[in-house]
């Protein structure tokens, strides 16, 4: 008889959240994947076989960002869900008195991305001129080359994939703290986790006066995120 290899991938606080998640685990044991520490820790008393192995970028690191002397701009890249928490972002750049550009929108009916939330959002942004929604935006060339400081005020995030995409382009990152967070963000290099809008300000200045460094430091960073070396690790994986 033969026997099935099971892979299982593990990418948020979800998978094992609910007890029929814990039971299918327990029982059926798989090889599992994991994307951030965080989500390895859960999952080690419910498998055998746990490989942290981090979401990849589609594309390798570019040539670094051309960043400017002055005048950083802050991005916000994210669906309009409440999880996101966009409006910690509007209270950042307002404090910061910086301009944010905003790419997203409303991507599903879902209780986290009800039609009433995008228009609260909607309607605060046509009030701030410093807020620029750009909508949707597929070409990453085109969001990137606004941003000089990304943002990440979720909530909760299980990795974030703008996060590396950011770091690909030798942007910094400011993030709340996430389990993505943890793992992405090597303080005061390549960015900083924050606490709080106060921290958020402090923070922008702080990267603002040593861009490069942060920008270098993020490019590097970014190196972590390979696709060929995950996609050489899985089948190693599949392989054993």
């Amino acid at each position: 008889m033969l026997k099935t290899k099971l892979v299982f991938t593990s990418h948020g606080r979800w998978d094992t959240y609910f007890w029929i998640s814990r039971f299918i685990l327990k029982t059926l044991n798989p090889i599992t994947l994991s994307s951030t520490s965080t989500q390895l820790k859960r999952l080690e008393s419910l498998v055998d076989n746990v490989n942290l192995m981090p979401f990849f970028n589609l594309f390798d690191p570019i040539k670094l960002k051309k960043f400017k002397e002055n005048n950083f701009d802050l991005g916000i890249v994210a669906r309009f869900s409440t999880v996101k928490n966009h409006k910690l972002a509007f209270q950042i750049a307002r404090s910061s008195k910086k301009i944010l550009h905003i790419y997203g929108g409303r991507t599903l009916a879902t209780i986290d991305e009800p039609s009433s939330y995008e228009e609260e959002l909607i309607s605060i942004i046509n009030k701030d001129v410093n807020l620029i929604h750009h909508g949707f935006e597929s070409d990453l060339d085109k969001i990137y080359k606004k941003i000089d400081i990304l943002l990440i005020t979720s909530d909760q995030e299980s990795f974030g994939m703008v996060a590396i995409e950011a770091l690909s382009y030798g942007i910094p990152i400011l993030s709340t703290l996430t389990e993505g967070s943890i793992d992405i963000i090597n303080q005061g290099k390549n960015g900083f986790i924050c606490k709080d809008i106060d921290d958020f300000c402090v923070k922008i200045d702080r990267v603002s006066k040593n861009y490069s460094f942060f920008s270098e430091n993020a490019h590097k960073s970014a190196k972590k995120y390979i696709k060929d070396e995950y996609i050489n690790r899985l089948k190693e994986i599949y392989k054993n």
